[in-house]
Formats: C-alpha cells, sequence, structure tokens
C-alpha cells in the first residue's frame, strides 16, 4: 500500500505541479492522503463484521 502511495503521488506530483517546491509538499501531501484513508477504511472494515 505504502510503496504504490508514494508511486502515485511521485506521478501526480509530476504531472501536476510546476516548482521543485510545489511539487515535493504536493506529493508528500498525496502520499500521506492515500495512506490516512487506507488506514482510516481499514480501521472501519475490521469492526464491520461479516
Amino acid at each position: 500500500m505504502s510503496l504504490f502511495a508514494l508511486l502515485v503521488a511521485f506521478v501526480f506530483a509530476i504531472v501536476g505541479r510546476e516548482g521543485e517546491r510545489k511539487r515535493t509538499l504536493y506529493a508528500l501531501r498525496v502520499f500521506l492522503e492515500f495512506v490516512g484513508v487506507g488506514f482510516a477504511l481499514a480501521w472501519l472494515l475490521y469492526w464491520i463484521p461479516w
């Protein structure tokens, strides 16, 4: 999951932003959002009785 989030954040930053600082901050933000949403969904799905 982390590797996928890292690769997607890297590609999104290259495609979506101009300027080195903006790219870096955007990549970090996207990475943290992917990982955070992944953990949140995992935590929520853990409590659902299947």
